[in-house]
């Protein structure tokens, strides 16, 4: 009977260890994904040195550390980099493609709600029409953000 008990004991201890290495793991970089650690960090650091903004788009199946590849490669860079103002935003948490492209453009433009579904409804059908409309906006006003650029993770394409 002790040695039931024991396994029982046993399995439930690895259960609880199970579930703390999975809050341990919540939004904490683990690995796994170094190579596209190493193509985020690139793409960052080169529009940092070009002091120019870009696009990158992140896609995959759900669960795969997407969102968290991207936050570790944004707070190791801002780190590195204290003048730049980042903003991350994962694309699962948007119901519709509309609330995300608002999202973006009040978070980043400034832009006022009236005018964006103008926008949108002209120019933008698909994620990668936004980010070149998003880069075309910060072209053509006088923002004064140091280094700019999107990163989105993608859940759902």
């Amino acid at each position: 009977m002790s040695t039931e008990n024991d396994e029982i004991e046993q399995h439930i201890a690895r259960q609880e260890r199970a579930i703390e290495l999975l809050r341990m793991s919540d939004n904490e970089y683990l690995g796994c994904r170094d190579r596209e650690l190493k193509e985020i960090d690139d793409f960052l650091e080169s529009c940092i040195s070009r002091n120019s903004g870009g696009a990158m788009f992140i896609f995959g199946m759900s669960g795969t550390g997407k969102t968290t590849t991207v936050q570790h490669a944004l707070s190791t860079c801002k780190e590195k980099n204290p003048q730049i103002r980042t903003l991350s935003i994962s694309g699962s948490s948007f119901s519709t493609f509309k609330e995300l492209a608002k999202e973006l453009f009040e978070s980043l433009v400034g832009m006022t709600d009236y005018r964006i579904p103008n926008l949108i409804n002209k120019e933008l059908m698909d994620y990668r029409k936004l980010c070149i409309l998003m880069t075309s906006l910060f072209q053509k006003t006088s923002y004064t953000f140091v280094q700019f650029a999107i990163v989105i993770p993608l859940g759902f394409v």
